[in-house]
């Protein structure tokens, strides 16, 4: 986190099935309130990421139970 430019930033790696990198993306965002927010607004660009790039299957992961339950209803 960058308090003092009141930003944070998110990363995504994008791998392939031996691991090896395909893409990143890295992205300074306003400073969330909530931990889970600055979870669920990067699960967001990681969707937006993907599409962007024609990509079909991925695996989200994270650190927030909350966000995960939240993304888990709606797939199911």
């Amino acid at each position: 986190m960058f308090e003092e430019l009141n930003c944070t930033s998110l990363g995504v790696v994008y791998r392939d099935h031996s691991g090896q990198v395909i893409a990143t993306l890295s992205q300074k965002i306003g400073l969330p309130r909530t931990v889970e927010m600055a979870e669920a607004l990067a699960a967001r660009r990681v969707v937006e990421f993907t599409r962007d790039l024609s990509l079909f299957y991925v695996i989200l992961e994270g650190d927030c139970l909350r966000v995960k339950q939240a993304l888990n209803a709606l797939g199911g």
